[in-house]
C-alpha cells in the first residue's frame, strides 16, 4: 500500500487540473477578501481585519474547491479504469481504496489550510501591518478545528464518490448541497455536529464589538475564541463521522464489480 499512497501523491502533485483548479479558487478567495475589507477610521488597512474576513468567506469558498477536488482524485481512476489495472496487478482491494483515501484525504486537507492561508497572505499584500482588532493566535486555532471539518467532508466525498462512480454527479451533488446545507445553517443553531457541513459554520462563528467615537469613526473588536466543547466535540464528531463513511464506501468497493 505504500507504493500506492506514493505513487497516488505523485499523480496528484503533477495533476494539472488540480493545479489549476487551485489556482482558480485562491484568486476567487483572495479577491473575495480584499473586495469585502473595509478601511479603519485612521485610514489604513490591516492584515488582521482581512484574515477576520478571510474567516467568514473563506470556508464556503473551500467546500467548493474540495467538491471538485476530491471526486476528480477518486472519480478519474474509474473512468480510465485505473482500479482494475492495480487489482489485477496484484494488489488488494483493501490496498487500492485506502491507498486512494489517504493520499486524497491528506493532500485535499493540506490543500485547503494552504489555501486558506494563501487567501489571507495574498489579500494581505499592501496593508498596514496586521492591527489590534483580533489576534494572531485565535486565529490559528479556528483554522487548526476548521481542518477536522474539512477532512469530514473529503471522506463524504469519497463516499460518494465510491458509491456513485460519476465525479461529475458527485460535483453537482457536492455544490448543491453546500448552497443548501449552508442556508439550513444560517437559519438554525442546532444538531451543529450532524453534518461536517453544518459544524463548520459553528467553528466559524465569532463575536464582534463596534464602538464609535463622538466624530463617528467606527473601531471594530472581535472575539474568535472556541469553547472547549465545540472544539472537542468537532474533532470528535468529525474523525467518528469520517471513518464512518470511509467503512461503508470500503464495504460498497469491495464487492463492486467494477464496470
Amino acid at each position: 500500500m505504500k507504493n500506492i499512497i506514493k505513487s497516488e501523491f505523485l499523480k496528484l502533485r503533477k495533476d494539472r487540473f488540480c493545479s489549476i483548479l487551485f489556482l482558480v479558487f485562491l484568486i476567487v478567495g483572495a479577491w473575495t477578501v480584499s473586495s469585502s475589507m473595509g478601511i479603519s477610521p485612521d485610514g489604513k488597512k490591516y492584515a488582521g481585519d482581512n484574515a477576520v474576513t478571510a474567516l467568514a468567506l473563506v470556508p464556503f469558498i473551500i467546500q467548493f474547491f474540495l467538491c471538485a477536488f476530491v471526486p476528480h482524485a477518486c472519480g478519474a481512476d474509474f473512468k480510465d479504469k485505473t482500479y482494475n489495472y492495480e487489482i489485477m496487478s496484484g494488489h488488494t482491494r483493501a490496498e487500492v481504496y485506502f491507498g486512494k483515501v489517504i493520499a486524497v484525504i491528506i493532500t485535499g486537507t493540506l490543500i485547503s489550510i494552504v489555501l486558506f492561508a494563501a487567501c489571507i497572505g495574498v489579500s494581505a499584500i499592501g496593508t498596514d501591518g496586521w492591527g489590534d482588532s483580533v489576534q494572531l493566535s485565535d486565529i490559528l486555532m479556528k483554522i487548526f478545528i476548521m481542518m477536522f471539518c474539512f477532512i469530514r467532508i473529503i471522506c463524504v466525498y469519497i463516499f460518494l464518490t465510491y458509491i456513485i462512480k460519476n465525479m461529475y454527479a458527485v460535483v453537482i451533488i457536492g455544490f448543491v448541497f453546500s448552497i443548501l446545507f449552508n442556508v439550513y445553517a444560517e437559519v438554525t443553531s442546532r444538531s451543529k455536529y450532524i453534518l461536517g457541513i453544518i459544524n463548520l459554520k459553528a467553528v466559524n462563528t465569532f463575536d464582534a464589538w463596534c464602538t464609535f467615537t463622538v466624530k463617528g469613526d467606527k473601531y471594530s473588536t472581535f472575539d474568535l475564541s472556541i469553547s472547549s466543547e465545540l472544539a472537542t466535540g468537532t474533532i470528535i464528531y468529525s474523525l467518528i463521522a469520517g471513518c464512518l463513511v470511509l467503512l461503508l464506501g470500503y464495504a460498497f468497493f469491495r464487492h463492486d464489480d467494477m464496470n
